[in-house]
């Protein structure tokens, strides 16, 4: 207990007489490094642009409202297992700091099923528009009236870009840089060889018909699956937390508390922050590994 007390105090005296130290340029290059640059980009106003882009909203109300009931229920959850104010307020902080980037993943995660929820239904209606015998560029325009944004903006402006400058395969080449799916590649060449024959190919169509809708079969059973397993996820975090108090009573019930009471409030100071890092790195996880080819 007094040797971390000594410790604490020789780190806050040897930051005080770094910052002290620092003149003006030096504070602005620490502030510039990597490690700070990386933090900023993670914080609420670093992550607000990027949220607002994915079309969701996230106002500096609603943030605090949240941070103050987030940081209190898990500063309260910490000083129940260890009685120590500072190890609760660094978990409380860290809950503060780092919400606004659950909130962010969670979006990005809900905007990519959206976006391949449209996708699939943009090919879909293609095809059978394609199978109609309608022309491309109506094709196009009928599908922008179906789906929903960012998709339907999207196809709008591709439509605008064809009536403005006939360019139709580079308005499709464009599209597909934004939404790089093999079935949007495949359906832009069948309305590409449309547009330039005037026919189609009924074997592709065929084949892009069936592999549209095995996709839409696989995706719908892998996002159950997925729901699924973050369902078993979240429960275990919530058994890891309840196990912590579980071993506070049976530590507490034994007669060498007072030799490692200490430890041990450290040791579950660092089950917090372990159980923290495991669930930023699932939803960052599941955020970049959950888009359909």
């Amino acid at each position: 207990m007094r040797g971390m007390k000594i410790l604490f105090l020789a780190l806050g005296f040897c930051y005080s007489a770094v910052v002290f130290k620092l003149d003006r340029s030096d504070g602005q290059r620490f502030l510039e490094t990597r490690a700070m640059r990386k933090l900023k980009e993670i914080s609420y106003f670093g992550l607000i642009r990027r949220i607002e882009i994915l079309g969701g909203h996230y106002p500096a109300g609603q943030y605090a409202s949240q941070a103050a009931i987030l940081g209190t229920l898990c500063g309260l959850l910490c000083y129940a297992t260890t009685e120590h104010w500072f190890y609760s307020a660094v978990i409380a902080s860290l809950a503060v700091f780092f919400l606004p980037s659950f909130f962010y993943m969670n979006l990005k995660r809900l905007a990519q099923e959206k976006e391949e929820k449209e996708m699939l239904t943009y090919v879909s209606t293609a095809i059978l528009y394609i199978r109609e015998d309608k022309n491309s560029l109506r094709i196009l325009k009928d599908c922008a009236a179906l789906v929903e944004a960012p998709l339907k903006k999207d196809l709008e402006l591709c439509v605008g870009q064809i009536e403005a400058n006939s360019d139709f395969a580079q308005a499709l080449d464009d599209l597909e840089k934004k939404y790089e799916y093999s079935q949007v590649r495949n359906l832009h060449l069948l309305l590409k060889g449309k547009k330039i024959v005037g026919g189609r190919n009924e074997q592709l169509v065929d084949y892009l018909f069936d592999n549209t809708e095995e996709s839409e079969l696989l995706i719908n059973d892998y996002r159950q699956k997925k729901a699924a397993s973050r369902s078993v996820f979240y429960f275990m975090m919530i058994l890891n937390l309840l196990a912590a108090l579980v071993m506070k009573k049976m530590f507490h019930s034994s007669m060498y508390v007072n030799l490692a009471t200490e430890t041990f409030r450290f040791c579950i100071f660092l089950f917090y922050l372990l159980n923290a890092a495991t669930l930023f790195l699932y939803e960052s996880w599941c955020s970049r590994n959950d888009k359909l080819e």
